[in-house]
């Protein structure tokens, strides 16, 4: 008979009404369990060979402080593009900057990204910008106000565009690329047999209380063994 511990009962439960596979953060929101508390029982239930612990390399997305700051008042080159648009098109070089209102060191940016996008030009022998067209949103604007709302992005969940973006923005350092590995646990056959089995989820406790004495619930609790050799996360 395989003896269950309250979390890997738990976890194994989770697993089940999930058709037997989950990731660790699925499972502690599932079961109420902190993600370590999980790691824990999925350690243990895989050396009972109850489950198997699949490991993979995710890369994940967010805006660092320049970034945030881009999402809410926009790219220097569009808040260039809407400065222009609202002179007609067309101003002098300082006039234009001044109407953007860019902050200190980024004039050289607006208008670098401006001229790349073709969104304008600017004009050497008169020192003057021209807007080309009206700029449409592009993948990175939208990039920029995804991550506003969601914060952290997992990059695999994004369309090719979107990915393309994350290339982008990174090299103009206005996000932050960094990789996690997700794991997630599959039961085995004879996991899945063990939960068909049915199980039941006994409360442990680490010590009997005063209150547990007078009550009478110590009767309906299992006191937790702690096995020094158990893995740990």
């Amino acid at each position: 008979m395989v003896e269950l511990r309250e979390n890997e009962a738990k976890t194994l439960l989770a697993l089940k009404e999930a058709g037997g596979r989950l990731n660790v953060s699925e499972i502690a929101e599932r079961s109420n369990l902190a993600h370590a508390a999980v790691m824990r029982a999925a350690l243990s239930l895989k050396s009972k060979n109850l489950i198997k612990i699949n490991e993979r390399k995710i890369q994940k997305v967010s805006l660092n402080d320049e970034g945030r700051r881009y999402a809410d008042v926009g790219l220097p080159e569009r808040r260039l593009a809407d400065a222009l648009a609202r002179m007609g098109g067309e101003a002098r070089l300082d006039k234009a900057l001044e109407a953007a209102s860019l902050e200190k060191g980024l004039s050289a940016i607006a208008l670098g990204w401006l001229s790349r996008k073709g969104w304008g030009r600017i004009e050497k022998k008169d020192h003057t910008v021209r807007l080309l067209k009206e700029p449409s949103e592009g993948a990175d604007e939208r990039l920029l106000k995804f991550l506003k709302i969601k914060g952290t992005v997992n990059v695999e969940s994004l369309d090719d565009e979107m990915k393309d973006a994350v290339i982008l923005l990174k090299g103009r350092k206005i996000i932050e690329v960094h990789e996690e590995t997700q794991r997630e646990l599959e039961l085995t056959d004879e996991g899945w047999e063990l939960v068909k089995k049915g199980i039941r989820i006994t409360t442990e406790i680490s010590q009997v209380t005063p209150e547990l004495l007078v009550t009478g619930k110590w009767r309906e609790v299992k006191l937790r063994r702690y096995n020094i050799k158990a893995p740990v996360a």
